[in-house]
């Protein structure tokens, strides 16, 4: 009786390995957008997990923690996380905003949190930005492959993009532009670590940022992560998250 049981247990184990071994290892990256998520080493790339971190990092963190999945994380340059992302099933880059244009091309799990377009400018500067075409005598910076760039040329407007956000405070504190387009919380985290002083002077528009998988993983993953995702929110994860990071998070705009 007792080598009976001890047999099948021994069974019950193999079969559990297996599974394990058969569930499939999510790929997910993301870029250096602080507070968000960030290189500790203040990086433009990363390959140990350990060394990011941020809002954003710590839910998708818990998210996969409590489905179960198995997964890795890198930190890329957002151009090379996106592309990397929709090459292969399982691939999902985080830290994405949803627009229509993108819709199709992933499927998504969130939102995660907000991160509004804010367009940014010195302290010193005097003109009031009451309407979106009061921007198109600036010159404005942004960086490449990021989706207000994207929206800003496509209304026209003149905007110098670089591969690294990082370095667009020092190009407007030089004056080599006028105004900076970023997240309404990223953005002066951004400047604070330049040290450089930075205001907001006009909100584009609201935007929820999402974790976007290739679109060929199969959906019943994306539907358990949405479920308890859902739950996150709804028992107060979400909330304790950023208010936990609320002097991070402190910014006022207009």
């Amino acid at each position: 009786m007792l080598l009976r049981t001890f047999a099948t247990t021994l069974i019950c184990l193999s079969l559990s390995q297996v599974v394990r071994a058969s569930e499939p290892e999510f790929k997910l990256v993301t870029e250096n957008l602080p507070p968000f998520n960030y290189s500790v080493r203040n990086k433009s790339f990363e390959h140990k997990q350990e060394n990011i971190k941020g809002i954003s990092v710590e839910i998708i963190t818990e998210l996969f923690k409590r489905t179960g999945f198995n997964y890795s994380l890198k930190l890329r340059q957002w151009n090379l996380a996106y592309s990397y992302a929709q090459r292969k099933p399982y691939r999902g880059v985080f830290g994405t905003v949803k627009t229509k244009e993108r819709a199709d091309s992933f499927q998504w799990v969130g939102p995660l949190l907000e991160n509004n377009w804010v367009i940014f400018a010195k302290n010193d500067f005097k003109e009031k930005i009451a309407q979106e075409h009061q921007l198109k005598k600036y010159e404005i910076g942004g960086y490449k492959g990021d989706i207000r760039v994207s929206y800003l040329k496509s209304k026209g407007f003149n905007v110098t993009a670089i591969s690294n956000d990082r370095y667009n405070p020092q190009l407007l504190e030089n004056d080599l532009i006028d105004l900076w387009v970023s997240g309404s919380f990223s953005g002066p985290r951004i400047a604070k670590l330049s040290k450089i002083n930075v205001k907001p002077v006009y909100t584009i528009r609201k935007a929820a940022v999402y974790l976007a998988m290739n679109k060929d993983t199969p959906k019943k993953y994306i539907d358990v992560l949405n479920a308890e995702l859902k739950n996150m929110h709804d028992d107060g994860f979400i909330e304790r998250v950023m208010s936990s990071h609320k002097d991070e998070l402190t910014v006022s705009q207009k």
